[in-house]
């Protein structure tokens, strides 16, 4: 195997990216590069390659993980995208993960679950709303539908309750009608969710009439 090319990398100009038998293979300090003695053209060795890969790149993609965890929850998606910024292989970045899924430092299951009930109790998101971002953050379907499944929730009266706070009073008119469904469908509840709350809405009305 040989070096083919070394480029100071236009982000970071301490680091660099190693290019080997023309394809580019890692990025590097240039601490480390220099205490590996990688020169361009210079042939490398497989015994060497795969020292730098164990107790260089694989420590510091571990260590890079494990801050990046440090300050909040995150999912695989954003770990491994995280590590995929810092240009580590990609067998190292698997090596990371199951390392970290090893330890439960990373758990899609458990993280889908706090992001369900903290988006629904504390911002009042509907589920498809809730879905949606699940999605755009890597949690399979298949995780996100057992976590749904694994913690019911009412959403007619999470709906209901963020209306009765944001309208007060309400005629249920053909304008307000579109105004409250907009808002509800802006806040990720489904159709037949919103439909549900304007029964409820009637019904409290009527029993508060009655009353």
């Amino acid at each position: 195997m040989k070096i083919t090319d070394i480029q100071k990398q236009k982000h970071n100009s301490k680091r660099y990216s190693i290019f080997i038998d023309g394809e580019f293979a890692f990025g590097l300090d240039e601490i480390d590069v220099l205490y590996y003695k990688l020169l361009n053209t210079s042939e490398i060795s497989e015994e060497k390659l795969n020292y730098i890969k164990e107790n260089v790149l694989f420590s510091k993609a571990r260590d890079t993980a494990v801050k990046y965890l440090s300050f909040k929850s995150r999912t695989k998606k954003e770990i491994v995208l995280k590590l995929e910024e810092k240009d580590y292989p990609k067998d190292i970045i698997e090596k990371v993960i199951k390392l970290l899924e090893k330890y439960n430092y990373i758990n899609d299951y458990n993280y889908a679950g706090s992001f369900l009930r903290d988006k629904f109790n504390l911002n009042g998101f509907g589920i498809e709303r809730i879905k949606y971002e699940l999605k755009q953050k890597g949690i399979s379907e298949e995780i996100t539908q057992k976590v749904i499944e694994d913690n019911p929730l009412n959403e007619t009266e999470k709906a209901a309750e963020l209306v009765r706070r944001k309208y007060g009073e309400y005629n249920f008119d053909i304008k307000e009608r579109r105004k409250i469904a907009g808002f509800l469908q802006r806040r990720g509840f489904s159709y037949d969710t919103t439909k549900a709350v304007f029964d409820l809405l009637k019904q409290s009305q009527k029993n508060e009439t009655s009353s």
